[in-house]
């Protein structure tokens, strides 16, 4: 969130130093071209480095009986 004037202090730093290098990274809203505006997606393909065989079993789905009290 940006505030326009904010309130500094002493020990604050160089805010306003630090403002003008990001400015660079802000655009006006009505400045923002079309093709900026349209929704992207990105499919990436992955590999699991790990043979098959060297997986480890998925966990069984059958129930383990309860132990009766003694």
């Amino acid at each position: 969130m940006r505030v326009d004037n904010p309130i500094l202090c002493d020990g604050d730093g160089p805010v306003t130093r630090l403002r003008h290098w990001y400015n660079q990274f802000y655009v006006d809203i009505a400045d923002v071209p079309e093709q900026w505006k349209e929704r992207k997606s990105h499919a990436l393909k992955t590999f699991n480095p790990i043979p098959e065989h060297r997986l480890a079993a998925p966990p069984s789905q059958e129930k383990i009986p309860e132990e009766e009290p003694a």
